[in-house]
């Protein structure tokens, strides 16, 4: 049972919790290893008006008259909530985009949001559909329920894909060859209330040939003036890339974050490091895809291609995937999690805490993988002056996690309770 703390703006709490250093504002830098810090987290008026250090074991009162008091078991830390910075909403976890042929009902799209609540996961950006269904969550999302939080949602509507290539059900209608509609696209994303931009660069990774990627959608001139019409628009570009040539031309053609990234080589990832292009590499649905296959053929088998060829395929990949994260982590690329929320097997109750644990298989440390799924996601999703750390002057929203999360526990059932603004703005 996950417990909610409701915040409003008239009330005066005081939270006495134990957090990480790294995740207030002004932290250490992310990866270090920390000890943990006992502290009186002040609310006034629905935001945070003081951080004051406790002694491990404090004999004097910290309640004063008119406040009320929250204490945290000892066996409970505060975190900021987590972020997801790339999902579907429109998916349904199981069949993915086979049998997507019509927009989500908002109720199944409300349904998908509370779950994500349930995982701990407030802050998401939507990665796209042929029929903008992020737009319609938006305005479930915005709705203020004191009775429960919904997750912020960034989205950049229908991706953008040249015709004739993969991406048909991320964005219904392709660009032509000489990208004549380009700007009314993106301006139409704009209008429609989009806050990033997503661009195909390269097709799916194959399940029958190791390294196989989808062919290469654009040009380095044509990416960079895609980013530059977005720039004018006020729209990130997120870039849906795998293969090392997909990766480098993203990054060369000024992109804010790879997605997927699979088959990446060392070198590009230092020039990601370099240029502070964040990666999102989405381990969970080739993981689920390889261990459904390895079960059977089930409905993501195909008649030319044996199941148990493509799982090996597939973990293959997976396996590259987790030891090129290991290099990025050594290199200091700015990763960030991403589950492809929605995909077939990332359910939305528990993708995000599989991608956790498949990061931590890459050798991320608990303590890391915290700054992974709030500041760093955060800061991408350009949101780091009201998600992403505990901060002075922000509004809450945040995690109580179980201490046995930062020895290796990572499971759903860490997450004991949730502290939120009840506006949801």
């Amino acid at each position: 049972m996950i417990e909610l703390y409701p915040i409003t703006a008239n009330g005066k709490i005081i939270i006495i919790a134990h957090t990480l250093p790294s995740l207030l504002e002004g932290g250490v830098q992310p990866y270090q290893e920390e000890q943990k810090l006992k502290a009186a987290f002040i609310l006034e008026n629905g935001r945070l008006h003081e951080i004051r250090p406790l002694a491990a074991e404090p004999r004097e009162t910290v309640v004063e008259p008119g406040w009320n008091q929250i204490v945290l078991p000892t066996h409970q830390f505060l975190v900021p909530a987590f972020v997801d910075c790339h999902l579907h909403l429109a998916l349904d976890g199981v069949a993915g985009f086979s049998d997507f042929t019509t927009p989500p009902p908002p109720h199944l799209l409300l349904s998908r949001l509370r779950a994500l609540t349930a995982a701990g996961v407030l802050t998401v950006r939507d990665g796209g559909d042929r029929f903008g269904s992020a737009f319609t969550a938006q305005k479930l999302s915005a709705v203020p329920l004191s009775s429960e939080p919904l997750p912020k949602i960034v989205t950049t509507g229908p991706a953008l894909f040249r015709q004739g290539h993969y991406g048909s059900k991320l964005g219904g209608e392709g660009l032509d060859e000489v990208l004549s509609n380009l700007e009314q696209e993106i301006r139409r994303r704009k209008t429609e209330g989009a806050q990033q931009l997503k661009v195909i660069l390269s097709g799916l990774v194959s399940m029958q040939e190791l390294g196989k990627v989808g062919p290469i959608q654009f040009s380095l001139a044509e990416l960079e003036k895609i980013v530059h019409i977005a720039a004018a628009y006020e729209l990130p570009v997120m870039a849906h890339a795998s293969s090392d040539e997909a990766v480098q031309l993203a990054v060369r053609g000024g992109v804010h974050s790879v997605e997927h990234g699979y088959f990446v080589a060392e070198e590009t990832l230092r020039e990601m490091a370099a240029k502070g292009v964040a990666w999102v590499p989405t381990l969970a649905p080739l993981a689920a895809l390889a261990a459904s296959m390895a079960e059977g053929p089930g409905f993501l088998s195909r008649r030319d291609c044996s199941a148990r060829q493509s799982a090996a395929v597939l973990r293959h990949a997976v396996e590259q995937q987790l030891l090129m994260l290991g290099r990025a982590r050594a290199l200091g690329v700015n990763v960030a999690v991403g589950t492809d929320g929605g995909a077939p097997g990332v359910s939305w109750p528990e993708g995000y805490w599989m991608e956790l644990k498949l990061l931590a298989q890459a050798g991320f440390t608990p303590a890391e993988l915290l700054t992974l799924g709030t500041v760093n996601g955060a800061v991408l999703l350009g949101l780091a002056k009201e998600r992403g750390r505990i901060a002075i002057g922000k509004r809450p929203y945040w995690l109580c996690l179980d201490i046995n999360f930062l020895t290796g526990h990572i499971e759903r059932k860490a997450l004991k309770g949730i502290i939120y603004a009840v506006d949801n703005c």
